[in-house]
């Protein structure tokens, strides 16, 4: 390793010749604030701006042209010299077309390189040859006027255009107007050979310093992104592995190409869609990171992983494999990323766009939406996994079986009093064992407290957000015969408390029935006991739109609204049956909504909970032994319903004070 201070003008050395972006590097991202801070710096005629450093490494050539990767600075070099580009071609025609032209002359030593020293001009070639993505558009900036006769039409350039374009276009506006003595002074502040504004570190062959040197530059400079570190390892482990076999080299190439990019950068909407930020556990960041942090997880469950310190769980792993389980390994991920981008990214979307229609029968929708409310996403990993040994088949029966489990868990813990931070624990367990071990130790275990007898108490207070992802799929569930004109729902309802929350203006002169007895409004116990009910899930139901402020309130008949009235009431908003049964039910002459009328609708759909996310006992294998099964055992130690005393089941607080002391 050797490291010097230069100047700009240095780059046009002999021994600087052809510096290569490698293929796996990510394409041009500088914009205008960039662009506009390299251009003040250097406008200022007092000031120079230091750059920072550029790492070369020195790569094998069948030439004898010296050629480099360059391993960090490709954003900085481009950026270089395409404002020497924009200075030279915002010349006058004439001095461009004089064979004294002193900027003409100087920059096709900066720009170009000959491979040999007697070679013509126009036998040259471009210095810093960018990849695939962001060649065409360099090319054609540079040769402009020098190798090609034709200019760059900046018409043609827009918000549409290539980073790099819109790059060449900011600096020939900002040069428009310019004298040619401005321009040349400028130029000469530039390349002054003088200015020492980079740190050129070059690395030889073989250099062991390459990668900690890399890494601790972006470290300290947040230039690259978590993926873009670890996209970088692992080809350039991958190149390493290959060592100076031509066929593995072209291999890795092609696997980038082919395989890699078409995933991940192919297209602009590529790039737009895994670099969209998502909230993760308080951290933000972007869907690739998020899915490498899933592959991760699936690849290597023993041991934890965080999403901060991701780079280092890669560079532990990947250093062990060989050259076949590491190309294997780039092909896995990139199969993950085709699963997380059809069935996770593309759910958002429709979801966000109102763009997607939910059945009973689905279960990957109905997951998935589950995943997305509850905004639960340590299981991403598991469902990757399982849809890839499923082969997408979203109908496997072992699929179905095993998404019905974690759904199950998921709604099961999301109503009881337990916390999720152990999720990430949960979903390392399953990874390894298999979605069974949540059948044992949670939905059936007696310790857990999320059995099927556990679940009716939970039901008593429930947040609206949990409420309206429960109600929805309990709609799901009744309108699940194929045969009915609705079988399919949209994700689009709100929240509606049938009592409201603000009972005391309409609702006082409700009597407050607690087993049978009338409890005082304006007792501290009656007042308690309708505010926990209230909160209930019979006590909520789901509407296309939110009532008007001025009949959220009101009392029972009105919030039900009059026959034959198009007035805003349910029954106006009777597409639900959830809904469309509060109205029928007035109709037949039940017209009172009190605590009973709740507590019986709560334990209804507590019914049909039970029988969209069961307990899955049948999963559990009977004793070996033959003499007792399992099952058994486990259905022997929940607690019995009639355990609890009248009074206890009457009142939510006392239920789960008892169930938590059985």
């Amino acid at each position: 390793m050797h490291a010097r201070s230069i100047s700009l003008h240095s780059l046009g050395e002999n021994r600087i010749q052809r510096l290569i972006v490698p293929f796996f590097q990510r394409k041009y991202i500088w914009e205008r604030e960039n662009w506009e801070e390299l251009f003040d710096g250097f406008a200022d005629g007092e000031e120079t701006p230091f750059l920072g450093s550029i790492i070369l490494k020195e790569i094998p050539a069948a030439s004898g042209v010296t050629e480099m990767h360059i391993i960090d600075g490709q954003q900085r070099l481009t950026t270089v010299s395409l404002l020497a580009k924009a200075i030279y071609d915002s010349l006058p025609k004439e001095t461009k077309k004089s064979s004294d032209c002193g900027i003409r002359t100087d920059i096709q030593g900066i720009l170009f390189y000959r491979e040999n020293a007697a070679d013509n001009f126009k036998d040259s070639h471009i210095k810093i040859e960018h990849s695939r993505v962001d060649a065409e558009g360099y090319n054609r900036v540079i040769c402009a006027e020098m190798l090609d006769e034709e200019g760059v039409d900046l018409k043609e350039i827009n918000e549409e255009s290539s980073n790099l374009l819109q790059c060449y276009k900011y600096f020939r506006g900002r040069l428009a107007g310019k004298t040619e003595k401005e321009l040349t002074d400028l130029y000469n502040h530039i390349f002054d050979e003088k200015r020492m504004v980079l740190v050129l570190i070059t690395l030889s062959l073989g250099d062991i310093n390459e990668q900690k040197i890399f890494d601790t530059i972006n470290r300290a400079g947040v230039r690259l992104s978590v993926a873009d570190i670890i996209k970088n390892h692992l080809f350039k482990i991958c190149l390493d592995k290959a060592g100076s076999d031509e066929r593995r080299q072209k291999e890795v190439i092609h696997i980038y190409e082919t395989i890699w990019e078409e995933q991940f950068s192919r297209r602009q909407e590529d790039i737009q869609i895994w670099e969209q930020s998502c909230l993760l556990d308080k951290i933000e960041r972007n869907n690739q990171e998020f899915l490498l942090y899933c592959v991760a997880c699936i690849k290597w469950p023993e041991e934890e992983h965080s999403l901060i310190n991701l780079e280092a769980v890669y560079e532990k792993h990947i250093h062990r494999y060989g050259y076949k389980e590491l190309t294997d390994f780039i092909k896995d991920v990139c199969t993950y990323a085709g699963i997380f981008r059809r069935f996770v990214l593309e759910f958002r979307r429709k979801l966000e766009n109102g763009d997607i229609f939910f059945k009973h029968k689905d279960p990957v929708t109905r997951l998935f939406l589950i995943l997305d409310r509850f905004q639960i996403h340590w299981f991403y990993p598991y469902v990757l996994m399982r849809l890839k040994e499923a082969e997408q088949d979203i109908y496997d029966e072992s699929l179905v079986r095993d998404f019905g489990i974690l759904e199950s868990f998921l709604v099961r813990r999301r109503l009881s009093s337990k916390k999720s931070t152990d999720y990430q624990k949960k979903c390392r367990q399953i990874l390894k064992e298999g979605a069974a071990a949540l059948v044992k130790e949670e939905l059936n275990g007696p310790k857990s407290k999320m059995g099927d007898k556990d679940l009716l108490p939970y039901l008593s207070t429930v947040p609206d957000d949990t409420a309206r992802v429960i109600l929805f799929c309990i709609e799901l569930y009744r309108c699940r015969d194929e045969s009915k004109d609705v079988n399919s729902l949209e994700y689009r309802y709100t929240v509606e408390h049938i009592m409201p929350q603000k009972w005391e203006t309409h609702w006082k002169g409700v009597p407050i029935l607690r087993d049978g007895k009338v409890l005082k409004p304006e007792s501290k116990v009656g007042i308690s006991f309708r505010n926990q009910w209230i909160q209930a899930l019979g006590n909520k139901t789901l509407l296309t739109h939110r009532l008007n402020a001025s009949l959220q309130n009101v009392n029972f008949p009105e919030k039900i609204g009059e026959p034959g009235e198009d007035k805003p009431g349910y029954r106006t908003h009777t597409s639900l049956s959830i809904t469309r049964e509060l109205v029928e039910q007035f109709d037949r002459g039940d017209k009172v909504w009190d605590e009973p009328h709740i507590m019986e609708r709560t334990r209804k759909m507590y019914e049909d909970i039970l029988e969209i996310w069961p307990s899955f006992r049948e999963v559990l294998l009977t004793d070996k032994s033959g003499k007792k099964d399992i099952v058994d055992d486990l259905v022997e130690k929940e607690p019995e319903l009639e355990r609890y005393s009248p009074e206890q089941l009457a009142d939510p607080i006392e239920l789960l004070k008892a169930v938590k002391e059985s």
